[in-house]
């Protein structure tokens, strides 16, 4: 018999497995540049290459490193104003090279955050745009008006600078590209092709990866094509939904199926309104979710029904995270044992485990309030109990092959309050009992 407290989340996992050699699946670890070694006096890119080895004890098998190009304001880098050339203040092309030579020996892959949706209003094409109008060698890059009849077309909105009308989503300064035009198209494709020739980069997070292919639905598969003929182990991740929205189902178009994605955010599948809304969120903020919701038997139904509608509407691997760079840290919505209990449903999961930089650190702060390491300390000592936990939580999920590479074949309840999921894979299986309640568990 196992005793819980009122409402703090506990989960068992049963599993059952032929003993066989696997391949490790991924776990990506991501990191800010910017924020990382911010108030100190280090370069981001030699610090990373220190942290090497503490980051492969961990358990993690990516790194994704946030932009590491030009950008107008300093942050996350986002607004690039060049697709090609490594930001000075985190580091050299040496250093580049460097670090992913290293992270290469000790069996981990590096894969770099591109936006290829948009440029910055300061990018040297805009203000070519702005200062020549129709003169200028780049007036046809950008997207100057909107198509009502793409996807999430009702995010976009127009923008009037020197009576040129630059269309954008969320942010006013990040000014969509022109996918019509073929030069564009070809100007992406080669930013690609730079990194991986250049510096042998393992893949590439593809922030608002749902913009390009909402204007040219051919992009993500042209970019499956081309970059595995440089490099077949290529890594593409996409900042969208794993889950296709409903409306999708007839398009021409069918969300990120057939685009050779790897992986998608676990994002709600069933509202295509949303953009990055996280599975299970349950309002607004992603700190109200079932994880901190007061009654217990609402928090197991909306579990089990979000598992089952995203399950089935999932086409690549869904990214199970807790926080991420767009996010505030878990911690600063929920108490240590719901986040104990999250990350463990999240990472047993099937699907590819996200850790963002200063999760397994116990940091906790507000939303686009990153914290930067102090270079004096290991990663661990910030809580070393924390960090413990999750190290062995990935032990465990790679300790068991169904959950590293099987599907949700069935999810449904027990009683009131626990959660059955049933995951398999081609010769292994696994039960996962999530309980939310105040109640004592018996096994049989």
């Amino acid at each position: 018999m196992l005793r819980f407290q009122k409402f703090i989340f506990t989960l068992l996992i049963c599993c059952f497995a032929s003993l066989k050699s696997f391949a490790l699946a991924e776990v990506i670890y991501g990191v800010s540049p910017f924020y990382f070694s911010r108030g100190y006096d280090v370069t981001f890119l030699p610090e990373l290459s220190k942290r090497l080895p503490e980051i492969k004890e961990l358990g993690a098998t990516i790194i994704w490193i946030q932009p590491l190009n030009l950008s107008h304001e300093p942050g996350q880098s986002y607004d690039v104003t060049d697709h090609f050339t490594v930001n000075s203040d985190y580091g050299t092309d040496a250093d580049l090279e460097n670090l992913i030579k290293s992270a290469h020996a000790k069996g981990l892959r590096v894969i770099l955050d591109v936006a290829l949706n948009h440029t910055s209003l300061h990018h040297p094409f805009a203000k070519d745009v702005m200062a020549n109008g129709m003169t200028s060698k780049y007036f046809g890059f950008y997207q100057s008006s909107i198509n009502m009849n793409t996807p999430y077309s009702e995010h976009a909105h127009v923008r009037l600078e020197n009576n040129f009308p630059f269309t954008y989503y969320f942010w006013d300064s990040l000014v969509n590209l022109n996918y019509d035009n073929p030069e564009v198209r070809e100007y992406a494709l080669s930013v690609l092709e730079h990194w991986v020739r250049r510096f042998d980069v393992d893949g590439f997070r593809f922030d608002a990866s749902w913009g390009p292919q909402s204007r040219w639905p051919e992009f993500y598969k042209t970019v499956n094509s081309r970059l595995r003929k440089i490099k077949p182990t290529v890594f593409l991740l996409a900042e969208d939904k794993a889950g296709y929205p409903a409306r999708y189902e007839e398009s021409r178009y069918p969300h990120l199926r057939g685009s050779g994605f790897d992986a998608a955010y676990d994002w709600n599948a069933a509202d295509p309104d949303w953009l990055s809304k996280w599975n299970f969120q349950t309002g607004d903020s992603h700190g109200e979710t079932l994880f901190n919701m007061e009654d217990p038997a609402e928090a197991a139904a909306l579990f089990l029904d979000t598992i089952r509608q995203s399950s089935a509407r999932e086409t690549v691997s869904p990214v199970r995270y807790l926080e991420n760079n767009d996010t505030a840290s878990f911690s600063h919505s929920h108490s240590p044992e719901q986040v104990k209990f999250a990350a463990k449903l999240m990472y047993l999961l099937p699907g590819t485990p996200l850790l963002f930089y200063g999760q397994p650190m116990g940091f906790n702060y507000d939303q686009w309030r990153l914290p930067s390491i102090d270079p004096s300390r290991m990663l661990s000592s910030y809580d070393a109990g924390l960090w413990a936990f999750y190290r062995d939580l990935l032990k465990l999920r790679k300790s068991n092959p169904a959950l590293m590479y099987g599907k949700i074949k069935s999810a449904v309840k027990i009683g009131k309050y626990t959660v059955l999921i049933r995951v398999e894979s081609a010769k292994d299986a696994a039960k996962i009992y999530a309980n939310f309640a105040n109640k004592s568990v018996q096994l049989r």
